[in-house]
């Protein structure tokens, strides 16, 4: 009877601990990583993103062509699972969410399995086809054309931020949504922005990201109005330093010529260094029809802007504003760079937050070629 008794008790306490670690692996989420079998030995490492750092959470070796990570923390947070080579930068975002997931690290990595990383992949499928779509047509009919065909490329452009824009507010109750709006709030253009503000939950509302874009949106908002009013109307005379310290009037620059195209611009901006050469084509066709190019920089340190100028930037003229852009932006509404003006030869401004694109539309509208 003793035995019985035992007996009893001991089955009692195993099927007790089989329930108790079944109950357990419910909410454990469970990685198999796929990789080549060439980075066999090498260290694959799964760390939470956590605002702009990563909080490591745990390492693998990788075996046989294979990794593997387990836990029961953090459950529908965001992580990284990184392969830890420099030469190779193979990394995928991974939700870890209960169940079995399946990360394959490569060039293009991804993650399948759960309901959150199947609803991750598939938007991150269809935002890499719609820009492969993009960037063809960008290639094929914009880059480097003196007559750029613009309407298609813009038409894709705005249907891959409407996509991007209608998947998070979708999925804004869920991981996924919350965690692609905080990560691209600010990449594109949005003008129902402040509509769409007021269907977010207020964990989202109160990020910190979202409230500094905010700030930043009232601010644009308020300049794309001020560059808006301030086409058709005449600038004031404003007087700049050129390269050999003399001073001139931009005035100076509108007596022989029909339009001055103002870029604005500055040595430590990468996108201003690349947007200068794209210039050059404009100029040679435009010269001799009543164009004049010039670059104002608003560095404030005149020696980096002749350093800059000789690198980059020889075949124009040249001012600077070493106020860091005051002077200019008593006259002129800009906040970024670079930022393109054009005027009559009457110092009206006819055109403004152009690049070289935009403005060789602007160009074919007013030359008729």
């Amino acid at each position: 009877m003793k035995h019985t008794v035992l007996s009893i008790l001991v089955l009692t306490a195993l099927f007790s601990s089989i329930l108790h670690a079944e109950n357990c692996n419910k909410d454990v989420y469970s990685i198999t990583g796929a990789i080549s079998g060439k980075f066999n030995g090498k260290e694959v490492s799964l760390s939470l993103i956590s605002g702009d750092s990563l909080l490591p959470l745990s390492a693998d070796t990788i075996q046989n062509a294979a990794f593997s990570f387990k836990g029961n923390g953090y459950l529908n947070n965001v992580a990284k699972v990184i392969l830890n080579d420099p030469e190779h930068d193979y990394s995928c975002e991974v939700f870890l969410e209960k169940g079995n997931i399946q990360v394959t690290l490569d060039s293009i990595s991804h993650a399948k399995g759960t309901h959150l990383n199947d609803l991750y992949a598939a938007y991150l499928s269809e935002y890499r086809l719609r820009t492969s779509i993009a960037e063809k047509e960008f290639a094929t009919n914009i880059q480097g054309k003196d007559d750029p065909k613009t309407e298609r490329f813009e038409s894709l452009q705005k249907e891959i931020f409407a996509y991007m824009s209608k998947f998070q507010l979708d999925n804004i109750n869920n991981a996924v949504g919350k965690y692609l709006y905080v990560k691209e709030i600010g990449r594109f253009w949005d003008p129902s922005f402040w509509k769409n503000y007021e269907r977010l939950p207020s964990d989202i509302k109160s990020h910190p990201k979202v409230q500094n874009y905010c700030m930043r949106r009232r601010e644009m908002d308020e300049m794309k109005l001020a560059m808006e009013k301030q086409i058709g109307q005449r600038i004031k005379d404003i007087q700049l330093l050129t390269m050999d310290s003399s001073q001139v009037r931009l005035s100076d620059y509108l007596k022989d010529h029909d339009y001055l195209y103002i870029d604005i611009w500055a040595s430590w901006c990468g996108p201003c260094i690349q947007e200068i050469p794209k210039l050059k084509s404009i100029q040679e066709k435009y010269k001799d029809k009543g164009l004049k190019i010039v670059l104002v920089s608003i560095d404030k340190e005149f020696t980096s802007w002749i350093r800059a100028i000789n690198e980059h930037a020889s075949d124009y003229d040249h001012l600077i504003d070493l106020t860091g852009g005051k002077i200019l932006n008593q006259e002129f509404s800009f906040s970024m760079i670079p930022h393109g003006i054009l005027l009559n030869h009457e110092g009206v401004i006819i055109a403004n937050n152009l690049w070289n694109v935009s403005l060789k539309k602007k160009l074919i509208e007013i030359y008729g070629e």
